[in-house]
């Protein structure tokens, strides 16, 4: 039995699945393997995968051995045909998102698409268009947005509390990762290379912050590490719209792994710490004056380190306790808020408007950054 809605708020949802959600996943690369299927062959009393698919044989038995799925497939339209399936996980690179998403809409087929949705604004209209007019779900998985501490966040900016926000500023940054150092990898294709890959994550968390309509978007990219196929792997995102400023950053050079998020609002500064879970929320300063100034400011920093050291100590319980699995925390959220869209006409949180302006933010950046020629670089002197 299939669900029958649209994901809009304004839109009622009339007939959902009662049964275990009946699941094929098409796309047995990393992101399949290393993180979709063991989170949802834990879900057996929500759904139940059962096929795979991929055009790679060697890939596919590998994936049917290690997870006891026998029903296998190289031909996606062979799998939507014979398998009564509910629901698609696309696992697959994003310029084949489309191509896979309609032929599971035409089969009345919900659809569950890995970040981005696609890597230009026309398709992904498209697909958001044919999904309504077809009352079928359209799932993102944007997993880095629903992380426990920026759910934290988004329920204060919700509910008034962080107030207007003025400034919105994204700092991602880690090292090239094994798979990513192979010439040959899909994420060297993508629209701004290996950037790519990376800015779908910062690009959605501005898009659903930033107040009002995107204006303009500038990008400035470098080349800094030694792999030459790399054209670019720095980057900066000025995003502007009547009443905010949205800032993001990316580095393929850092030491370390690091997401953080500052909501500079009207009434409230929150400081946000993706990896540590951390959320720090700094209140207006008041009038004071010297002398009382300087304590003041000590007291704001003991008032900094306690919210930190209590972040810090609630993720540490969690993660000894086995509750916390920071790599994948946000997929099991969203996974499970697909279940809930399709079992019971729950509304899906990744809001698409949002996923169209993340679009929109990638599409002006990389069109930027291919036009930007490193050795035409003009010194300015001073």
């Amino acid at each position: 039995m299939k669900i029958l809605f649209t994901v809009s708020e304004i839109e009622k949802k009339v007939e959902y699945i009662m049964e275990p959600v009946k699941l094929g996943v098409v796309g047995l690369g990393a992101i399949a393997t290393h993180t979709h299927l063991p989170i949802l062959l834990k879900m057996k009393d929500k759904l139940r995968i059962v096929a795979l698919c991929d055009t790679d044989e060697e890939r596919l038995g590998k994936a049917s051995a290690q997870f006891g799925i026998n029903r296998v497939y190289k031909d996606y339209d062979e799998m939507l045909k014979k398998e009564m399936l509910d629901c698609i996980d696309i696992c697959t690179p994003p310029s084949t998102h489309k191509p896979l998403c309609l032929k599971a809409f035409n089969m009345n087929v919900n659809c569950i698409v890995e970040k981005p949705l696609t890597t230009n604004l026309a398709e992904a209209d498209e697909l958001i268009e044919v999904a309504k007019s077809k009352n079928l779900g359209l799932f993102v998985i944007h997993n880095s947005s629903f992380v426990p501490v920026l759910r934290k966040a988004r329920h204060l900016f919700n509910s008034g509390q962080i107030g207007d926000l003025i400034q919105v500023d994204v700092k991602f940054a880690m090292p090239p990762w094994e798979d990513i150092k192979n010439p040959n990898h899909w994420a060297h294709k993508l629209p701004g290379g290996v950037l790519g890959e990376l800015a779908p994550h910062p690009a959605m968390i501005l898009s659903e912050f930033i107040n009002g309509e995107i204006i303009e978007v500038k990008a400035e990219a470098l080349k800094r590490g030694p792999y030459p196929f790399m054209e670019y792997d720095e980057l900066k995102v000025l995003v502007k719209t009547s009443t905010t400023l949205g800032a993001m950053s990316i580095s393929f050079n850092s030491p370390m792994r690091k997401m953080t998020i500052d909501l500079m609002g009207s009434k409230l500064w929150v400081y946000v710490d993706a990896d540590s879970q951390a959320l720090v929320k700094y209140p207006p300063i008041t009038n004071v004056k010297e002398p009382f100034y300087s304590l003041y400011r000590g007291t704001r920093s003991l008032y900094d380190i306690f919210q930190r050291c209590g972040s810090l100590f609630e993720t540490s319980v969690k993660v000894i306790g086995g509750k916390w699995k920071p790599a994948t925390e946000g997929h099991i959220y969203l996974f499970n808020e697909v279940v809930k869209a399709l079992r019971k006409g729950a509304l899906y949180p990744v809001d698409n408007n949002n996923v169209k302006k993340e679009i929109l933010i990638l599409e002006a950046t990389f069109d930027q950054i291919k036009h930007v020629k490193t050795n035409n670089d003009t010194v300015l002197r001073i």
